[in-house]
């Protein structure tokens, strides 16, 4: 039999569960005949609470030795009240402390009485969190970081640059998403930061933090979680002066990536000498993040080679880029690297290779959050398809799926704020209408 302080709340919350604790008599006197001192279990509903972490509300005494539920003593119904079981209180009789007893049974709540049932639902209520809260609560990928006891509290590495660099290991508790132009939804969460950080004096327990999970093996398993102060000036983006190196190497390259898409946003923002200075900057942190392997900082300076934005158009070196990050996967990378071999500029045209990158790009960005990437993709498939199609015959149903799909991407990423993407999006809408009459 596991024990109760062995469930997770993924596995436990909601769900009603008969446990070997008998409720100390201390603990029992204040409920006088609302409850059965004499009964050696009780029924507990856990329920995931955003300050009080996981709790365990006192449905009704249990017999262990018959599995009587005796919903006759439900609290709720007998005394109006509700009461949560300590899970630091006192052992009981046979010396079991509640987070060492055995659970002896789980319930469907529809097995429970009609009071029982209620009181779970008004239980409920009284614990319930903001969507914001939930979406992360719901979030795996930060499971291994989660503090056992209260789930919405997990472990980061907080870094802080400038005069006084530092790092330290906090706990925070996590508000919702963050949401940045920048950077991929699903990336990013808000925080309040839980204990007093000891080497910096600009922040406390109390305060807003943003934090980011560290690239690992692959996107479902992220190597740890990384925090920052929250600048409103700059959002999750920290300025060259807050960079530490050891904190970019631990994120793969991902400060530099953003300090450089701030710089890279600004520029084409302006004009003359100004945007000439921050697209030279933009280059020179995408080349250290790049260093670091990062692959959307290889891509992003193959825009910049391929676009001239700090001296001549250079495609070689663009396709040198892209290649380079199409290897490791990146799905911009790929398709941008297949224009430069459908169109033979750059390097040797190559159709087939393309029409193979134009898929690879297709087949990561399909499942990605990130809507403009997912939406180019999949219009340049389709556009490929389509000519395959009327040369050689073929898949009428797949050429549209592709047009629809980009269109619905494209049209998300134009609602976001991306303008220069309507263009793509009224080819994917011709091409939806084209290819949805034949």
């Amino acid at each position: 039999m596991a024990k109760l302080g062995e469930l997770t709340f993924r596995t436990c919350a909601g769900t009603p569960l008969a446990i070997a604790y008998r409720l100390p008599a201390a603990d029992a006197e204040p409920l006088g005949d609302a409850w059965d001192a004499e009964a050696d279990g009780m029924v507990v509903c856990p329920f995931v609470d955003h300050e009080d972490g996981l709790v365990f509300e006192m449905l009704c005494p249990y017999r262990v030795a018959t599995a009587k539920v005796e919903d006759e003593y439900d609290t709720l119904a007998t005394s109006q009240m509700t009461a949560l079981l300590g899970t630091d209180g006192t052992d009981d009789e046979e010396g079991v402390g509640p987070l060492d007893a055995e659970v002896m049974q789980t319930f469907d709540l529809r097995e429970l009485s009609p009071t029982l049932r209620e009181h779970v639902a008004i239980a409920l209520s009284d614990h319930l969190a903001s969507e914001a809260v939930m979406s992360t609560r719901e979030d795996t990928r930060l499971d291994r970081f989660r503090h056992p006891a209260f789930p919405d509290d997990v472990e980061v590495l907080l870094v802080s640059g400038g005069q006084s660099p530092f790092e330290e290991h906090v706990w925070a508790t996590l508000e919702g998403p963050y949401h940045d132009d920048h950077v991929r939804d699903g990336l990013l969460f808000t925080a309040t930061l839980l204990n007093e950080p000891g080497d910096d004096g600009s922040l406390g327990a109390g305060d807003t933090i943003l934090v980011g999970l560290i690239a690992g093996s692959d996107d479902e398993t992220p190597a740890g979680l990384l925090a920052l102060p929250c600048d409103t000036e700059f959002g999750v983006t920290p300025t060259p002066e807050d960079y530490t190196r050891d904190a970019d190497e631990r994120v793969g390259g991902d400060l530099s990536l953003d300090i450089g898409a701030t710089y890279f946003d600004e520029g084409m923002r302006s004009d003359g000498g100004h945007a000439d200075e921050c697209f030279r900057e933009a280059e020179r942190w995408y080349e250290r993040s790049a260093d670091m392997g990062n692959a959307q900082a290889l891509c992003n300076l193959g825009y910049i080679h391929a676009y001239g934005r700090t001296g001549k158009v250079d495609l070689v070196r663009a396709a040198s880029c892209f290649e380079r990050a199409a290897g490791m996967g990146n799905a911009e990378a790929c398709y941008r690297l297949a224009d430069l071999l459908s169109s033979g500029k750059g390097m040797e045209r190559d159709p087939e290779r393309a029409m193979a990158l134009y898929r690879k790009a297709y087949d990561i960005a399909k499942d990605d959050d990130y809507a403009a990437v997912r939406g180019s993709a999949a219009l340049r498939l389709a556009e490929e398809c389509e000519r395959d199609v009327i040369a050689n015959g073929g898949s009428h149903a797949q050429v549209l799926d592709l047009y629809v799909d980009a269109e619905m991407a494209l049209e998300e990423a134009v609602e976001e704020g991306m303008g220069w993407y309507a263009g793509p999006l009224e080819r994917a809408r011709r091409g939806a209408d084209r290819w949805a009459s034949k």
